[in-house]
C-alpha cells in the first residue's frame, strides 16, 4: 500500500527550561531534609529482623536536567540474586518554573505517572510524604 503524502500540523516543541545551580541547591536542600527527617527513618532498615527478599538500605535524591529523582537503594538477600545491591527511582519532581513543580511516581508498569501538576515545592514534598504511591 503506498504511503499518503501531505501536509499536517506538528505540535510545537516543549520549551526547555534551564535550572540554575543555586536553585538546584536550594531545592535539593529541602528535599534532603525530608529524606533525612522522614523517609530514611520510616523506610531504611539496617539489620532487618526477619529474612526478607530485599529491603531499603538508603534513600537519596539526584538531579537529571529538570528532574529531581527520589531513589532508593535496595539490598537483596536471596541466595540466587544477580546483584546484592540495586537502585530504583520511586518519585520525581519536574521543575517547570519558579516554585512550580509536577510530581510523578514510578508505576509497576515501568512508566512515570503524574499525580500533581503545577504545585509548590512545599505541597509536592507533603504529597511525597503522605501519598502511598510515592513510597520506596
Amino acid at each position: 500500500m503506498p504511503i499518503k503524502k501531505g501536509w499536517f500540523s506538528v505540535p510545537p516543541k516543549k520549551v526547555k527550561i534551564k535550572v540554575e545551580d543555586n536553585t538546584k541547591d536550594r531545592i535539593q536542600e529541602k528535599v534532603n531534609l525530608l529524606i533525612e527527617s522522614y523517609l530514611k527513618p520510616e523506610y531504611v532498615k539496617t539489620n532487618p529482623e526477619d529474612e526478607e527478599f530485599s529491603y531499603v538500605v538508603d534513600i537519596y535524591s539526584k538531579w537529571h536536567r529538570t528532574y529531581l529523582y527520589f531513589t532508593a537503594k535496595y539490598r537483596c538477600t536471596a541466595i540466587d540474586c544477580v546483584k546484592e545491591f540495586f537502585e530504583e527511582k520511586f518519585a520525581r519532581l519536574e521543575y517547570i518554573g519558579e516554585d512550580q513543580f509536577n510530581l510523578a511516581y514510578f508505576r509497576h508498569t515501568g512508566q512515570w505517572w503524574e499525580i500533581r501538576k503545577q504545585v509548590t515545592l512545599k505541597a509536592a514534598l507533603e504529597t511525597v510524604k503522605d501519598d502511598p504511591n510515592c513510597m520506596p
